[in-house]
């Protein structure tokens, strides 16, 4: 996503907020569907398939609880306070059921191919990508579903992380040395 477009839909979220927090529930269903994709795209790298909706109805319903508390003007991006409510919720949830963090070993394949090798190659790639990131450490697993899986920039996950943004950069080198060494004692992705 470039800048212009997420400096558009930034601008169209803090609208939808602004008419949330005056009363309109047409609006956070708007907001609803701007955020329920990257939700899911972040639950689905950080908890078990079987609990996503549940976790986000939870981070839905504490949204609409807290918004209330939420400035437009003063505080970060709305997506990143959205996210670390959701990064909350998620620690949360595993607290509770005391899970331990693991993800499953599965995953659908989403291309749109037609050639069933290729969906099998794919599948298999997902399947061991997803598998090597799930033994990276909590933080290393957070950052690179905030920043490559739902492009978010670094200063939204510095605010979602409580980090500075300038130490975000030794966070990114360390999360991905630490991806491809754990590529690398799992045989490579491609193998």
């Amino acid at each position: 996503m470039n800048q212009d477009n997420n400096q558009s839909l930034n601008e169209k979220i803090n609208k939808l907020v602004l008419c949330i927090q005056d009363g309109d529930k047409d609006a956070f269903s708007e907001l609803y569907d701007i955020l329920i994709n990257p939700l899911y795209r972040y639950l689905y790298f950080s908890i078990d398939r079987s609990n996503i909706d549940d976790v986000a109805m939870t981070i839905f319903i504490k949204v609409w609880e807290k918004i209330s508390k939420y400035n437009v003007k003063k505080d970060a991006s709305f997506k990143a306070w959205f996210f670390r409510l959701a990064k909350n919720t998620v620690i949360d949830f595993y607290r509770s059921n005391k899970i331990t963090y693991e993800l499953p070993e599965y995953m659908p394949d989403t291309s749109n191919h037609n050639n069933p090798e290729f969906q099998i190659k794919e599948t298999l790639k997902q399947e061991k990508l997803k598998f090597c990131i799930s033994k990276l450490n909590e933080n290393y697993r957070h950052f690179l579903n905030f920043k490559f899986l739902n492009e978010l920039s670094n200063k939204e996950i510095a605010e979602i992380l409580k980090k500075r943004e300038s130490s975000l950069r030794v966070l990114q080198y360390r999360s991905l040395a630490a991806l491809k060494k754990v590529i690398e004692e799992n045989g490579g992705i491609d193998s």
